[in-house]
């Protein structure tokens, strides 16, 4: 059980490590080490899906 849960923050991590990504790439940057950045950065890409969709 202690694994499974393991894994889902590793998957957590490589999600907000790939807007980290996307928003160095636009020329912004980020510190990953904040838990509040953290936390904006993952609400970011559940809300990024969504704009998507309205468009």
């Amino acid at each position: 059980m202690e694994d499974h849960l393991h894994g889902g923050i590793n998957h957590q991590k490589k999600a907000i490590q790939h807007v980290i990504e996307k928003f160095q790439k636009r020329g912004i940057k980020i510190s990953a080490c904040k838990p509040r950045t953290m936390l904006s950065l993952s609400c970011l890409t559940i809300m990024e899906p969504a704009k998507s969709h309205e468009s």
